[in-house]
C-alpha cells in the first residue's frame, strides 16, 4: 500500500492533519508521501467573498443556512463549489480508467474540527483530531488498497460534490441538522466487471457511478453551469 497525505491552504486544516498524523504509528509515518498543498484552497478562495455573503461564520449555529445551500435554495449554489472539483476527480478517472485498472485506490477526505464563529478552532480540536487520527491510523491496518490518499478539505466541498453529482442529492432531516466535525468521505475507484466505477461514501450513504456515466455527468453539469451563467 503506498499512502500519501495532502491538505489544503487553510491552517487549521494543516494543524487538524499534523495532529492526526501525529497519533500514527512510527513504521506508518515512515512511509507516508506528505504533499502540504492539494490546491484545494485555489478553487474554495475563489467563492469566498460569495459564501461569505451567504453565511455565517459559525456553521455549527447555523445549520437552517446549510440546509437551504444543499437543498439549492441560496444564491450560490453546490455546482459553483462542486464543478472544479469533480474536474479534478474526472481527471483521476480518467488516468485510473486508462493506467490502473484492477487496481484499488481510495481517497479518504476529512475536515478540520470544530471551530468558533472567527473561524478559528476551538480549544476541543487537539482531542478530537487525536481521536480521528487515531481512528484513520485503526482503518489502514484492515484497508486493501494499493493507494491510499489522505486528504485534509472542506466539509462543504464534499457536500456540494455529493449533492450535485448524484442529482442534487436529497439529505435527510438529520444528516442536515447534525453537521460531524472532521467526519470522513471515501472516495473509491475500483473495477467492476472489466468497468471502472467510482465509489463514494457519505455519512450514512454509498453512492456508485461509472466513469462512462461520469463523463455524461459532467458534460451536463458544465452545460448547466453556462445556462447558469447567461
Amino acid at each position: 500500500m503506498k499512502l500519501f497525505v495532502k491538505s489544503s491552504k487553510e491552517n487549521r486544516v494543516k494543524k487538524t492533519v499534523e495532529m492526526a498524523i501525529s497519533q500514527f504509528p512510527k513504521e506508518l509515518i515512515n512511509n507516508l508521501n506528505i504533499e502540504e498543498d492539494i490546491r484545494l484552497h485555489h478553487y474554495f478562495c475563489g467563492y469566498l467573498e460569495d459564501i461569505n455573503k451567504e453565511f455565517t461564520a459559525s456553521w455549527k449555529k447555523d445549520t437552517k443556512r446549510v440546509a437551504d445551500f444543499l437543498q439549492w435554495k441560496c444564491n450560490i449554489k453546490p455546482l459553483n463549489i462542486a464543478l472544479p472539483y469533480l474536474k479534478k476527480i474526472y481527471q483521476i478517472f480518467t488516468i485510473y480508467d486508462k493506467r490502473y485498472k484492477w487496481k484499488n485506490i481510495i481517497l479518504k477526505s476529512f475536515r478540520h474540527w470544530e471551530k468558533w464563529s472567527d473561524g478559528q478552532l476551538t480549544e476541543n480540536w487537539k482531542e478530537q483530531a487525536k481521536k480521528m487520527g487515531k481512528n484513520i491510523s485503526k482503518e489502514l491496518e484492515n484497508l486493501e488498497y494499493d493507494f491510499v490518499h489522505l486528504l485534509g478539505t472542506h466539509n462543504m466541498i464534499n457536500e456540494s460534490i455529493i449533492s450535485v453529482l448524484f442529482w442534487k442529492e436529497n439529505f435527510t432531516k438529520p444528516e442536515l441538522e447534525q453537521l460531524w466535525f472532521t467526519e470522513q468521505v471515501e472516495y473509491i475507484f475500483h473495477e467492476n466487471e472489466w468497468e471502472s466505477e467510482l465509489e463514494i461514501n457519505f455519512r450514512n450513504k454509498k453512492r456508485t457511478i461509472s466513469y462512462i456515466n461520469f463523463q455524461k455527468r459532467i458534460k451536463e453539469l458544465e452545460i448547466q453551469k453556462n445556462n447558469q451563467t447567461l
